[in-house]
């Protein structure tokens, strides 16, 4: 691979993570997707991070940065909000 189209290449997984990372902030109200999408932002976060600093780059270090952070945000909402949901359902005594 040329370094051109390594760079598009960083640029797309970073890019990709950070909107999947705002995605699941913003998809807090739907519990089960959330901390999905949150895990994978996180993932390709971590992976776009490292090859963006393993090619010796730092021009979308940023975008992987914050899809990390708001992945953890993400999941960390959607986990609560599955957490309360199962708390406060119906309850039927028998």
């Amino acid at each position: 691979m040329t370094t051109n189209s390594s760079d598009a290449v960083n640029r797309n997984i970073a890019t990709a993570a950070a909107i999947l990372g705002i995605a699941s902030v913003l998809m807090f109200w739907i519990p089960i997707i959330a901390p999905i999408v949150g895990v994978i932002a996180v993932v390709l976060g971590f992976v776009a991070r490292e090859r963006i600093v393993h090619a010796g780059q730092t021009a979308y270090l940023g975008a992987a940065n914050i899809a990390i952070i708001t992945g953890v945000i993400g999941v960390i909402i959607g986990v609560i909000l599955v957490a309360l949901s199962f708390g406060f359902g119906p309850s039927v005594n028998y």
